[in-house]
């Protein structure tokens, strides 16, 4: 696949004012905040980019929560190619690590609910155990209570995200780097990948994925399949 680098322009070009910019960038300066990077686009083109605090274009660095995005990419990839449904019963995929009972709420348990983080769970309770448990993380999460229904409250989960980096790996047989490598990262040219993993069984979606800082315009274009022709949108209420 061809890569174009993202066009350059000046920022009067796209009526946008360097002076603001640049009082932009000496606030950011006068911070003391560990910025990286700043990239402007505007209209696709570069008008400002700037890497600071020592930090380069070609280092790796971490991204941290942004990893859980690309693990939402990799999941649809896997949905379209079949791997799995949005819809699959999330219990279904894991037999050897479920508890001895096994609740409504779980047995209710989708992979839409993983993708939308509306799995039901005390999040703060779970996260605390997974940060000191050596065991396994799926047999940790299958067993967490989910207080709420699925699909009824979102609150910010790390673990379903590592479920669903667990589900790409058991249905391609593939570790999520390996999977989504191949999918999208060389695609855009991003190289020097890394990403930490669990204590036993699959990448850790949530720490330090390492990437490159390049970007890139893609020669082509693609989009996802919308469920239903809808888009999907979690919880209105809840923003």
């Amino acid at each position: 696949m061809k890569q174009i680098p993202l066009p350059r322009t000046t920022p009067e070009a796209e009526n946008v004012s360097e002076k603001g910019l640049q009082s932009y960038l000496d606030t950011i300066h006068k911070s003391g905040l560990k910025y990286h990077s700043i990239l402007i686009i505007r209209n696709g083109n570069v008008i400002m980019e700037e890497y600071l605090n020592d930090f380069q274009a070609e280092e790796p660095h971490p991204l941290y929560s942004v990893a859980k995005i690309v693990t939402a990419i990799a999941s649809w990839f896997a949905i379209n190619e079949g791997l799995f449904g949005v819809h699959d019963k999330v219990i279904s995929f894991f037999p050897d690590y479920l508890p001895d009972t096994i609740g409504p709420h779980l047995q209710e348990l989708e992979v839409y609910h993983l993708l939308t983080m509306t799995v039901g769970h005390n999040v703060r309770k779970l996260s605390q155990q997974a940060d000191k448990s050596e065991e396994s993380w799926i047999k940790l999460f299958l067993s967490a209570p989910i207080k709420h229904p699925p699909g009824k409250r979102f609150l910010y989960n790390n673990l379903a995200s590592y479920m669903l980096s667990a589900l790409i790996q058991k249905q391609s047989g593939e570790k999520l780097l390996d999977y989504i490598n191949s999918r999208l990262f060389q695609p855009l040219g991003i190289e020097a990948t890394a990403w930490d993993e669990s204590p036993k069984e699959s990448t850790w979606p949530v720490g330090d994925c390492l990437c490159e800082q390049k970007i890139w315009q893609r020669s082509d274009s693609s989009s996802f399949k919308k469920e239903g022709g809808k888009t999907n949108n979690c919880c209105p209420k809840h923003g």
